[in-house]
This record gives C-alpha cells, structure tokens and sequence, in this order.
C-alpha cells in the first residue's frame, strides 16, 4: 500500500487538474449580467433564452477571455430591429453582444 501511495497522489492530482481546465472551458449563461447589458447598450423587449453555446471569444489576456459566461437572448436593438444573439462575458463582468446573422 505504501508503493501505490506516490502513484494515487499524481493520479488525483492529474484528475484535479483536468477538472480545473475542463471548468474553464465551460460556458454558463448570466441572466442577470446579460440582461443588465443588453439595457445599457439600448436594447429593449429582452428575452434570455438560455445558454449562449460555446464560441466566445478567449483572447490572450484577462478582459478578452469573454468565456466566462454565454447567455443567449432575442431583444429590439437599439435600431428598432429584431434580433437575437448571445451576450460573452468575462469574470470581471466585461461582456460583449454578438448578434446572430440572418
């Protein structure tokens, strides 16, 4: 049992370390956070609709990781039209709208 003790301990810290970075690269939606945002760029008649799906951007520094969070929404933009979409945002609450195309 002593010999395998080594062995057990990499294992798990292997494992730990898979989970850490398979977290990272998970997406959750922010109903709240996206919400609040699509109102401050003039959207309005907002609907989140769920998770925004995998896709958003991950830059190589800290405010570009827009990973964090990807909520999906249909709103009017500030022009009048409809559109829908998904709102990126980062852990230091850094989002950004990417309107699907038609």
């Amino acid at each position: 049992m002593k010999q395998l003790r080594p062995v057990m301990v990499v294992v798990l810290g292997l494992l730990s370390g898979c989970a850490m970075v398979a977290s990272s690269l998970v997406s959750v939606p922010d109903e709240q956070l996206a919400s609040k945002y699509l109102q401050e760029q003039g959207y309005i008649d907002i609907s989140i609709t769920g998770w925004g799906g995998a896709g958003c951007p991950t830059g190589g520094n800290t405010n570009a990781r827009l990973n964090h969070s990807s909520t999906a929404f249909s709103a009017s933009t500030p022009a009048g039209r409809k559109a829908t979409g998904k709102v990126c945002c980062a852990r230091d609450k850094t989002c950004k709208v990417f309107e699907d195309r038609h």
